[in-house]
């Protein structure tokens, strides 16, 4: 059997690598549609993939993701988790968030809106 030169594995690790530097630039492009926008005109409704705490008495821990506005959601999320205790009416939203926090707010945000908004 003849072995592989030099320069087509060197091609071919090239093309791998390249190949895995632009996937997740591929994957970004979806944020960028909301790069024109502005942060205070996005959509801040219900994305309707929480059940109806009403209509289910069990116990519910969702963890959702979303991405992060401007150039950093073309690679980054936002995640927090939502959790409904047995029998309640209604979710409780955790959320870490950086932004303030050095003019005093807390990190860990409570309820700073609905379980699944956007």
């Amino acid at each position: 059997m003849r072995a592989r030169s030099p320069g087509r594995a060197r091609v071919g690790r090239v093309a791998v690598l390249g190949a895995l530097l632009l996937l997740p630039l591929a994957a970004g492009c979806a944020a960028l549609e909301r790069l024109g926008q502005n942060w205070w005109d996005l959509r801040r409704d219900s994305s309707g993939q929480a059940p109806d705490p009403a209509a289910t008495p069990d116990a519910v821990i969702q963890i959702y993701a979303a991405r992060t506005v401007g150039w950093r959601g073309v690679m980054a999320v936002h995640t927090w988790v939502t959790l409904k205790p047995a029998g309640a009416l209604t979710y409780t939203r955790y959320e870490v968030m950086g932004w303030g926090v050095g003019n005093g707010a807390p990190a860990i945000r409570v309820n700073r809106s609905g379980p699944d908004n956007y």
